[in-house]
């Protein structure tokens, strides 16, 4: 916790949720940085929040197993919303091999419907303007046919395909997020950021000791932290 005065009153700040303490360097002013003692916390909401320890501020490190598990909910929740959001977004790319898109832009091929069954990379306008971008091969039926290349060897193609870019289409249908997998994820991130701030805790108490910090540093005498 931190402890500080605001107008003459106490106010204590990160009950049960402090768990570190660096000396690093803090703008003081708009031009001038100086070192000096950061106590980080876990907040209410499970993130974590430094707080430079100026004039009267003590900071006691008290962390609780509570604060943790608050962290690790933080966490979990923040990244499971994080690979929801990344998974639909990347759900609607039309450039990915074995997705049904629809042509609704563009000068040829609008209206055609079919499944992608390949992507390239060709460059877009002309000039300076220029660019790569993804090109799709669209499959109109399954009807197949062989294509023979240079070196003689035979491949299965599609017979019926029309080329478009990938900027004029849209995916038609797409499955449901894998709400399982994002999910032990999600668990995995938080359970390696709280085994990250524990490590930190632990290599902090094996470097000082100290449970007390004021803006000198960590204070040798427990009772004048009382």
């Amino acid at each position: 916790m931190i402890t500080l005065k605001r107008n003459g009153i106490e106010q204590t700040l990160y009950s049960n949720s402090t768990y570190l303490v660096l000396n690093e360097s803090v703008q003081v002013m708009s031009d001038i940085w100086e070192y000096m003692p950061v106590a980080y916390s876990i907040n209410e909401r499970g993130g974590i929040d430094g707080q430079a320890l100026y004039g009267d501020a003590i900071a006691t490190i008290d962390v609780s197993e509570d604060a943790y598990l608050r962290h690790r909910d933080f966490v979990y929740s923040t990244n499971l919303e994080y690979l929801t959001h990344k998974w639909e977004t990347e759900a609607q790319d039309p450039a990915e091999k074995g997705r049904v898109v629809k042509v609704v832009r563009g000068k040829t091929s609008r209206g055609t419907q079919g499944k992608v069954v390949a992507v390239i990379q060709r460059p877009y306008s002309m000039g300076y303007r220029s660019s790569n971008e993804p090109k799709l091969a669209i499959a109109l039926n399954d009807e197949m046919t062989t294509y023979t290349a240079k070196n003689g060897k035979q491949y299965p193609t599609h017979k019926n395909i029309v080329w478009v870019w990938a900027r004029n289409c849209v995916v038609v249908s797409t499955e449901s997020a894998p709400m399982e997998n994002l999910k032990q994820q999600a668990s995995q991130i938080a359970e390696q950021s709280v085994a990250k701030i524990k490590k930190q805790a632990s290599e902090y108490w094996m470097a000082n000791g100290k449970k007390h910090w004021n803006a000198n540093g960590p204070i040798v005498n427990e009772k004048l932290a009382a």
